[in-house]
């Protein structure tokens, strides 16, 4: 951080001042570039110091206080600026230029305006810091954004324990990652019931394959999917374009496809959940209580039979759960039931 400020000073890029350091943000033309912002219509984001030559002007170096952490530099002790590492350690362990710099769109500006500025004035290779800029929207809860400050919010754990991770994947990709998305406890239940429609065509699909090679057809929503994707990574289109290749397989079952075919829709169904990171083959998450629900049931069943003494039915559910990992126990108040050790 030192050697690039250092260069930055060199270049008339910045200046010292009083034991700082501060970027001249008048003297990169390209400034704004990023957020489109002009100049002229910017006003300070933090109170100056009075040190700065332009009020925009922003610390690359700044002076130690009296009980901060500090570093000694050619400017005297003190501590980098809030952006400088970023550029540093983006070249440092990157390379220039690097593909991807993402961020909420909150950092937009000043902060990755200002990483970018730095890094474009501090060499002259004519390479772009990065190739590509991408800032995510937020996710809003109760109509207002997620932080953990306030307590407004959900944990990812939470989620792929209530859900599973299937679900949690779909939520985000059926939104562009520049737009918000307003979690509620409705979008959940909708994004489960949609991964198990997605997860229901496959399976069936992959029934009718059986052992079947893929016959050589044209793809159903390939150029769709890859159009979308290629589209600024829109993969809310992409996603619906895969609910299109759901409906067709649907359709294509019930009129009675065969083998081959229907492997060939079944690896345009995996090439594109594969592309998307969605995993369709681990099962879907069991929701709380459904399996407390079913054994109840069965249980009703297995005592209606003993009622009847009909032992063979009642010892068929009971060996039936036992093989499915559930223990029966009779006692006097009933039966009781536990996962098999």
């Amino acid at each position: 951080m030192v050697e690039t400020i250092s260069e930055l000073i060199a270049r008339g890029h910045a200046y010292a001042a009083v034991g700082d350091v501060y970027f001249a943000v008048d003297s990169l033309p390209s400034y704004g570039s990023l957020s489109g912002r002009q100049l002229d219509d910017l006003r300070a984001r933090v109170e100056p110091t009075g040190r700065e030559r332009n009020p925009l002007d922003f610390a690359l170096w700044k002076g130690a206080k009296e009980g901060e952490p500090s570093w000694d530099s050619p400017w005297g002790p003190g501590r980098p600026g809030w952006h400088i590492e970023c550029s540093v350690m983006s070249e440092l362990y990157l390379g220039r230029p690097f593909d991807v710099h993402g961020g909420g769109v909150d950092l937009i500006f000043p902060h990755h305006e200002n990483e970018k500025a730095q890094a474009d004035a501090a060499y002259d290779d004519g390479l772009p810091f990065a190739r590509f800029w991408m800032h995510n929207g937020f996710v809003n809860l109760n109509g207002e954004k997620m932080a953990k400050s306030t307590g407004n919010y959900v944990t990812i754990s939470q989620l792929l324990d209530e859900q599973g991770p299937a679900a949690v994947r779909l939520l985000n990709l059926q939104a562009h990652y520049r737009t918000d998305i307003d979690f509620s406890p409705l979008l959940v239940e909708e994004t489960v019931t949609a991964v198990r429609r997605l997860a229901g065509a496959r399976r069936r699909l992959a029934d009718a394959a059986g052992a079947a090679e893929a016959k050589p057809t044209e793809p159903v929503v390939m150029e769709a999917f890859v159009a979308a994707m290629d589209d600024d990574m829109n993969t809310a289109a992409a996603v619906a374009s895969l609910f299109e290749l759901a409906k067709a397989a649907n359709v294509a079952l019930e009129g009675g496809v065969v083998a081959d075919e229907a492997a060939a829709l079944l690896a345009e169904f995996d090439e594109l959940t594969g592309v998307l990171g969605l995993d369709l083959l681990t099962p879907s998450h069991v929701p709380e209580g459904l399996v407390g629900d079913l054994v109840g049931m069965l249980l009703e069943l297995r005592a209606e039979a003993r009622t009847r003494r009909d032992w063979a039915q009642a010892d068929a559910i009971r060996d039936r759960l036992r093989a499915a990992g559930i223990v029966v126990e009779d006692g006097e108040e009933g039966p009781v039931w536990h996962l098999a050790d």
